[in-house]
């Protein structure tokens, strides 16, 4: 549902906690760190907004944890990764986890693009926990 109360600056805050990731997903391959840099800007922009609105805070510590966990999913895959001693051979990441961060990169955008336009967004699996354990409101 969309909250016509929301400001501008909630809307870009949200969008930008939600993009970080879509962004990290394009040039990540490129820049390994800028995944780190990414989280510290999501974590950051849910530490200093998080008191001016209940739907910017739950927007970005959605946004934080589906990061977190996108994180550590790769890394672990990439850890127990096949290493090949040919240089010249590229090691492909498996199938299942090319399948993943595509959802992951359309989740990430869909949710910047429902948040610029004022409306509600919550990730499947993790939303609903986030709202229940740590007792944010997504109005």
């Amino acid at each position: 549902m969309r909250n016509r109360n929301r400001t501008g600056e909630e809307k870009l805050w949200a969008t930008l906690a939600h993009l970080m990731l879509a962004i990290v997903l394009m040039f990540g391959l490129v820049l390994p760190l800028l995944g780190v840099i990414a989280l510290f800007v999501t974590m950051l922009i849910y530490y200093f907004k998080r008191r001016r609105s209940p739907w910017l805070a739950f927007q970005g510590l959605q946004a934080l944890a589906f990061q977190a966990i996108t994180f550590t999913i790769v890394a672990l895959a990439l850890l127990f990764l096949p290493s090949l001693d040919d240089s010249s051979s590229v090691v492909s990441p498996p199938l299942w986890l090319q399948v993943l961060l595509i959802l992951v990169f359309f989740y990430a955008v869909m949710g910047a693009t429902r948040c610029a336009l004022g409306y509600n967004f919550r990730y499947p699996l993790i939303g609903r926990r986030i709202q229940q354990r740590f007792r944010v409101q997504e109005q």
